[in-house]
Formats: structure tokens, C-alpha cells, sequence
């Protein structure tokens, strides 16, 4: 009987908390050369080529819940809001009035039938069509088809709402595919909600915040009496996943966080949600550490070279009634501990490895997740395009493939 895929990744986990030495036939992990995290030059290169040609995550479609919903996106370099148009599809439009370049959506969320320019008053549809433009007779010759919103791409996987300035980027089928027969049939996506949103700003470059999240092997010492206290880190399995995604799953010590706060489970989850400690890396900018009970979304966004917004969103099987069930404010006060822990940790990081006393990060087997997203960032921006004393040497490593 062939072993599925919680068992095999509990297999694994079961391994691991044995072995007493490095992994016979494992190669040694090149070292990250530290000046990833300050040279100004690579922080262009990833502006250009990741935030600018990547799918980034924008929400998810309970943020709209009827035609005419929109909700303004401050996380890209450029402006941007989403919308639910009247045949129900999301859509994203740059938040750019065709005249004279005014925002056309001032409030942070709301519903509209149709979309006014607060300066001269131009009108566009939930569509993003031109429709109304005030004293027409004084432009000559106007064109009103030509001057609708410039759109964006705009897709929705699972539920959760992605957006790509690149308009030939791959599909987000295509770049969510490792995923797909993984969480797919797990988290329910299309019907949870919002139950929790924090956001914290943190003086480091955005890779050192990221990487972070990537590896276990601080647990005992930045977390000791909290993360520490539920995460086996010596049982741990990790995968390597295509376009940068990756795995890394702990056995549990203790009673799992839906149960210990009295939250509703995901009717869809099966045991690699609900008996191991299951989180998700998604390319370029995310972690999910997601089980039986919700789905967490931490986002890394970069602010500057060496300040990062971190905006941790968690979302739920819907409930009855507009108030938020009472164990996810017991939730959040826990699990901002644990993020606080963190940020105590990020900036000072950010300090010494601009001091110039560190050359490079020499990473061990439990940090193959970081080389795995960085060698992923490499080939976005394209190997040719960076430096030699910035590139990642590439080695081997076996990654999973998706069914």
C-alpha cells in the first residue's frame, strides 16, 4: 500500500530525531555572502526582479464580500486596489486616474457601484471602464475607451488573492502548483475569513526576516518557553519545493493551538495538519504555518534596504455572527509572543552583518531551506545580472517534484 504523504513526512521526522551526525551523501551547503542583506545594487535587483515579477499575496476574497467591494493594496512600490466587479470576478487596477494621475480610491476598503476620482471627478465602472468625464466638451477629440484604469494581474488560488505587475508571468496555477495537492484539499480556502491581522515594523532587510521563519534551529534558544515548549526541533522534516516553495514539518509536544484555544477546526484537514507542526515557505515573501485549525499568513515586505514591514494574517473557518469567536484573541496574545521574540532578534541582526565583521553565512542541514530561497531569487533576477561576490554557488539539491 503506497504511504501517504503524512506518513511519510512523519517517517521523517521520526529519523531525524535520531540521527546522531550530518546526513551521509548530503552535500555541504554553500555560504550566503552577507552583503545580500545591505549591497544597494542587489536590493534593486530584487525590486526589479522579484517584487516587480512575482506573484505577491493581496488578500483573500472574504475582504470582498459583494459586488462593488474594494479594498486599497499599500504593500507594492506602486499603488493598487482590488474589486469586485458586477459579473463577481476580482479584479486589480492600478489606483491611477487616467487624467491627471489622482488616486481614485482614497478610503482603505468600502463598496461602490462606480469608482470617482476625488480631483476632477472622472468615473469608471467596477470594470475599470471610462464612463463619466465631467464638461467632455472641453477636451477635444477625447477618446474615453482608451483612458480606462490600467489593470494588473490578478488571480485567485484557493481563495487567497495574488497579484503580479509582470504581464508575462506564469500563471498562478503554474507557480502555486508544488502546493496544490498539498493544501489544496486541506485548508478549505474559499471559505475562511479573516480572524486576526497585526502588523510590525522591523529594522532589517527583508531576507534576514524571511529567513527567519525558514528554519527551526533557533527554536530552543530564541523561544525556550514558548514555540520551544510545542515544537520537537530534533523531529523535524524539511522539503525542498519547485519555484521556491518549501516545507518544514515538526512533531508536536504538546496539545495543538485550535484546541488549546477552543477554535473551530477546518472540516477538511487531514493528519499533516492536524498531528505535526506543518509550515509552508511560499515564494517570495510568505510563510505559512498553517494546522488543523487556521491558516497564518506572514508576509515580508520591504520598506527600504534595511527596514521590513512583517504583516501576520490569520485566517479561519467562518462563523456565525459578526463578532470574532473569543479563543483567537487568546490565540493572538500567544502567538505575538512568539512573534516579538523575533523581532526582538531581526534588528540587532541587521546592525552586525552591516558592521563588516561578518563575510558570510555558513549554513548547516536544518538552514537548507534558506539556501533552497535564495538560490530561487538568483534565478529570478537572472545569475548573469549579479555580481560573483553576491551570487550563490549552486550545488545539487534534491527537489520534490509536483504530481
Amino acid at each position: 500500500m503506497p504511504v501517504s504523504l503524512a506518513e511519510r513526512i512523519a517517517n521523517e521526522c521520526n529519523q531525524e530525531q535520531l540521527r546522531q551526525g550530518y546526513p551521509k551523501g548530503f552535500p555541504a551547503l554553500p555560504p550566503t555572502p552577507v552583503a545580500r542583506y545591505t549591497d544597494p545594487e542587489f536590493y534593486r535587483l530584487e525590486q526589479d526582479a522579484i517584487f516587480s515579477k512575482c506573484w505577491l499575496f493581496a488578500g483573500h476574497v472574504s475582504d470582498l464580500p459583494e459586488i462593488g467591494s474594494y479594498k486599497k493594496i499599500d504593500r507594492l512600490k506602486v499603488p493598487v486596489f482590488l474589486i469586485r466587479s458586477k459579473d463577481n470576478q476580482v479584479r486589480a487596477f492600478y489606483n491611477t486616474c487616467q487624467h491627471r494621475g489622482a488616486p481614485v480610491v482614497r478610503g482603505q476598503e468600502g463598496c461602490t457601484s462606480r469608482l470617482t476620482c476625488q480631483y476632477h471627478a472622472w468615473t469608471y465602472d467596477t470594470f475599470g471602464k471610462l464612463i463619466a468625464v465631467p464638461h467632455e466638451r472641453d477636451f477635444c477629440d477625447l477618446d474615453k475607451s482608451s483612458r480606462n484604469l490600467k489593470p494588473i494581474r490578478c488571480e485567485v488560488w484557493q481563495g487567497f488573492i495574488y497579484v503580479n505587475l509582470d504581464v508575462e508571468a506564469e500563471s498562478l496555477a503554474i507557480f502555486m502548483n508544488p502546493l496544490e495537492r498539498e493544501l489544496a484539499n486541506q485548508i478549505d480556502g474559499p471559505n475562511l475569513k479573516m480572524a486576526i491581522r497585526r502588523n510590525q515594523i522591523v529594522k532589517c532587510n527583508w531576507k534576514i526576516a524571511q529567513e527567519a521563519f525558514l528554519e527551526a534551529y533557533h527554536v530552543p534558544v530564541i523561544h525556550p518557553q514558548t514555540a520551544a515548549r510545542i515544537l520537537d526541533y530534533s523531529a523535524t522534516s524539511i522539503g525542498l519545493l519547485p519555484n521556491g516553495h518549501s516545507r518544514m514539518v515538526h512533531k508536536l509536544n504538546s496539545i495543538g493551538s485550535g484546541s488549546a484555544y477552543d477554535i473551530k477546526p477546518i472540516p477538511t484537514a487531514g493528519p499533516l495538519l492536524g498531528s505535526l507542526s506543518t509550515a509552508y515557505g511560499i515564494f517570495p515573501n510568505a510563510t505559512v504555518p498553517v494546522n488543523a485549525f487556521m491558516v497564518p499568513m506572514i508576509n515580508f515586505w520591504p520598506i527600504d534596504i534595511a527596514t521590513t514591514l512583517i504583516e501576520w494574517i490569520v485566517y479561519a473557518p467562518k462563523w456565525d455572527g459578526d463578532e470574532t469567536p473569543e479563543g483567537y484573541a487568546a490565540f493572538e496574545k500567544a502567538f505575538s509572543r512568539v512573534m516579538d521574540e523575533d523581532y526582538d532578534n531581526l534588528g540587532p541582526m541587521q546592525a552586525s552583518v552591516a558592521s563588516g565583521a561578518l563575510d558570510e553565512v555558513p549554513l548547516c542541514y536544518q538552514e537548507r531551506r534558506i539556501y533552497h530561497f535564495n538560490l530561487e531569487v538568483d534565478k529570478r533576477i537572472g545569475r548573469d545580472r549579479i555580481p560573483d561576490s553576491l551570487r550563490v554557488r549552486e550545488i545539487d539539491l534534491w527537489v520534490e517534484k509536483a504530481d
